[in-house]
């Protein structure tokens, strides 16, 4: 197993992989064999190869990473869902002496993303924002966007506003996640904004209408574009209101097992 890697109380590690690029053999073997009987099964059941690999990696990605935080093999991890299907794990007292380790996994075409940190709600989205088929509709930009959220995207240029929905889409999913609620929440109750004034452009604050029953500014958001075609959000919550540090990480570069 590679040497742990230090994750303190203020950080926030965002993990990523280009599952196109991953070809290596022998990690891919490695990704298999740490799977679950669950997880191979789910793995074998897929009818399209696409669709199989980016599972296989994308979990076997997963339980790499989770093992660069604790001494605990990738095969060595169980899993169990929330109320809300949130999968979480359970470390032994001896492994994390009570404190949890917290996590998001996300996939899209071509690349998969996970969130890690010590005691604290994350969540994770990322989307192929450039991907064939992805044309947004109307009724799909009202449902999803607050009233002031949609007052700003329709200032954007008609070229840009895709990738203008997914930066408002891949918060939102990312801050759900983090809550673990799914779609029981109102989206259209949760509104971003940009402080620079510039649409979509820096950082990020969020505000909340009465169905979502959460403080804002316990919140905090960060972006990245690992690549032309890949928006990535996060959200994390702050625990004594202090700013957290997002350390951004590729696989398996830094994570070789």
């Amino acid at each position: 197993m590679a040497e742990l890697l230090p994750l303190s109380h203020d950080e926030v590690h965002l993990w990523y992989v280009l599952t196109d690029d991953l070809t290596d053999a022998a990690l891919l073997e490695q990704f298999q064999a740490s799977l679950c009987d669950d997880e191979r099964q789910r793995w074998r059941r897929f009818s399209f190869e696409e669709g199989k690999r980016r599972y296989l990696v994308s979990h076997g990605f997963l339980r790499a990473v989770l093992s660069r935080y604790a001494d605990v093999p990738p095969s060595g991890w169980g899993f169990v869902r929330s109320a809300f299907g949130r999968p979480e794990v359970r470390l032994p007292p001896n492994v994390a002496a009570g404190r949890s380790l917290c996590f998001n996994l996300t996939h899209t075409r071509g690349l998969a993303a996970c969130a890690t940190a010590w005691d604290r709600e994350v969540g994770v989205d990322a989307e192929d924002w450039q991907r064939q088929g992805r044309d947004i509709g109307d009724g799909l930009i009202r449902r999803c966007l607050s009233p002031a959220e949609l007052e700003c995207f329709r200032t954007l240029a008609p070229d840009v506003r895709q990738g203008g929905f997914f930066d408002y889409w891949t918060l939102k999913e990312a801050y759900l996640k983090a809550r673990g609620l799914g779609l029981s929440l109102p989206v259209e109750e949760i509104t971003f904004r940009w402080p620079s004034g510039v649409p979509h452009e820096g950082d990020v604050a969020v505000s909340f209408g009465p169905g979502i029953d959460d403080v804002p500014h316990t919140w905090q958001f960060a972006r990245h574009v690992p690549t032309d075609r890949h928006k990535v959000a996060v959200a994390m919550r702050r625990l004594g209101g202090l700013d957290l540090v997002v350390v951004v990480r590729e696989f398996p570069a830094e994570a070789a097992p």
